[in-house]
This record gives C-alpha cells, sequence and structure tokens, in this order.
C-alpha cells in the first residue's frame, strides 16, 4: 500500500475505533428523566458499567445519575472520542457545528422530529 493509502486507510480505522469503542462519550441532550431518550443512553452507558468516560451535557442540570454535567461540548475538559446527540432536529446543525470549533468529528445524531396535530377544539399537540 502506498504512504496516502495507507494514511487513508488508518484514519478509516480510527474513525471506526471511535464509533465502536470509544474512550470516552459525551452524552448531549443527557437526562434523568425515565421519560426521554437521554436517560436511556445515560442509564445504559452506567448500569451497563461502560469503561471510558462520560461527558453529560444539558446546560439546565448539575450532575446526572452522579456524574458531572457540562452546558455545552466547548465546557468538557477533554475531548470525547464518540457524541451521541439527542436533541430537538433543529438543534442538531448548531451542535455539529459547536463540535466542529471544538475538534470533535465522530458523532451519532439520533433526530427528534416534532409533528404538530391539531384536535378538535383547536388545541395544539406536540408528539
Amino acid at each position: 500500500m502506498r504512504g496516502k493509502e495507507r494514511i487513508y486507510m488508518e484514519k478509516r480505522w480510527e474513525a471506526l475505533d471511535a464509533i465502536f469503542n470509544p474512550k470516552s462519550v459525551a452524552v448531549i441532550g443527557a437526562s434523568d428523566n425515565p421519560g426521554k431518550l437521554g436517560s436511556h443512553v445515560m442509564r445504559s452507558l452506567t448500569e451497563g458499567k461502560y469503561p471510558g468516560r462520560i461527558f453529560p451535557v444539558n446546560p439546565g442540570r448539575e450532575e446526572i445519575f452522579g456524574i458531572k454535567t457540562y452546558p455545552s461540548l466547548l465546557h468538557i475538559p477533554d475531548e470525547a472520542d464518540l457524541s451521541v446527540i439527542l436533541l430537538p432536529a433543529e438543534q442538531v446543525p448548531k451542535t455539529i457545528l459547536e463540535k466542529r470549533t471544538w475538534g470533535q468529528a465522530c458523532y451519532i445524531a439520533i433526530l427528534f422530529i416534532r409533528k404538530r396535530l391539531v384536535n378538535s377544539n383547536y388545541a395544539s399537540l406536540t408528539l
């Protein structure tokens, strides 16, 4: 394998390793509210004995499941190998731009698309 091809393949393996074997995970939209997906991800990591560092990100909380919580990615003291984004779809682009400023490139975005329904009383419901 030539030099450029080898470097390309090494970068691809590093990216896969960051997804499947991360040493640290940022959970953007972390929560301890059992009705929120951020709670399920945090519970899976903590109860599943994830061996790496967990960086919960939630601007409204100081601690989640006994772990110090950060108001944004920019406040995390170390770079996470992987970020799981659990935010409404309209917030994801801003978060990805913040991540690029921060320097991390591997992430998984779980998008929430809000649908509005209007019932017969014209009350707006968000699903």
